[in-house]
């Protein structure tokens, strides 16, 4: 889960806010590609996997309805690893906290965009849905206390909840995320907004008209936009399931950033996950 949100993320911050014409000529999967101003280095992940695996971490200690574990594991996964391209004013208050508590403290939880749902996705291992949505909130309001950042994590993590704990079909999956959290999360067209509930209908949407992980990697990225965030999750989600052909192409996987984060950490991640839940 973890390695493949690593490698959709990577090859998808090439793309981010390109115009139309770059991502239709380059989106085919065959290498990661540099956006030199969105994301200076190819084959880097950007802050939606690290925030991913920072959710990862603190679910793993069992603490998952704490704000305080989940803030810091926000920071320490930030400090420990910095430059992974966070939003100006976010990445300017973790470099200038101490600790999660400290964060808790000074941050203005008033963003509307898809940071909660981006990491939202570790959650949906949780053994119940009630606890799911419950954790989900819980991170959410840390840095999204509004009802569109609050909406994009449930949907999302309800959905990567019944993807990865029962074999709910891909079309069936749009009926149950909707009649858990109303709205309308199956369809999408155009470029991608940085809104939250915009970026979880596109990554939905791509998810549920694929068959494999590399049609729903290309199909995030062709909407064009917010593109690493979408491919992030979408392909995220659908690595938790049986039903998507697990496909994604070695030039990516064999690519990804090495390092003592890199993609060795997050298979490493992946396998403690599987081992805990």
């Amino acid at each position: 889960m973890l390695f493949e949100i690593g490698v959709a993320d990577a090859y998808g911050g090439g793309f981010e806010l390109a115009p139309d014409e770059v991502v239709a000529k380059n989106n085919d999967l065959a290498k990661f590609h540099r956006c030199s101003k969105y994301n200076p280095t190819v084959g880097r992940y950007t802050d939606d996997t690290q925030m991913s695996l920072a959710v990862a971490e603190a679910i793993l200690t069992g603490d998952w309805f704490d704000e305080r574990n989940y803030a810091r594991c926000f920071v320490e996964a930030y400090k420990r690893d910095p430059g992974r391209g966070y939003a100006r004013g976010f990445g300017k208050l973790l470099s200038s906290v101490k600790d999660g508590n400290e964060l808790l403290r000074r941050i203005v939880p008033a963003s509307e965009r898809g940071g909660a749902a981006m990491r939202a996705i570790p959650l949906g291992l949780l053994p119940k849905l009630g606890d799911v949505q419950f954790a989900c909130t819980i991170q959410a309001t840390i840095t999204h206390r509004t009802s569109a950042g609050i909406r994009a994590a449930l949907a999302i993590a309800t959905a990567s909840h019944l993807l990865a704990r029962t074999k709910v079909d891909p079309w069936d999956l749009v009926r149950q995320v909707e009649k858990s959290v109303p709205g309308s999360w199956g369809t999408w067209t155009g470029r991608v907004s940085l809104n939250g509930e915009d970026i979880a209908r596109a990554a939905i949407a791509a998810l549920v008209t694929s068959d494999s992980l590399s049609e729903i990697l290309k199909k995030s990225v062709a909407y064009g936009g917010d593109t690493d965030t979408v491919a992030a999750i979408a392909v995220g989600m659908a690595s938790l399931s049986k039903h998507f052909k697990k496909d994604l192409p070695k030039a990516l996987t064999g690519s990804l950033e090495k390092g003592k984060y890199g993609g060795d950490y997050l298979k490493k991640l992946d396998d403690n996950l599987l081992k805990r839940f």
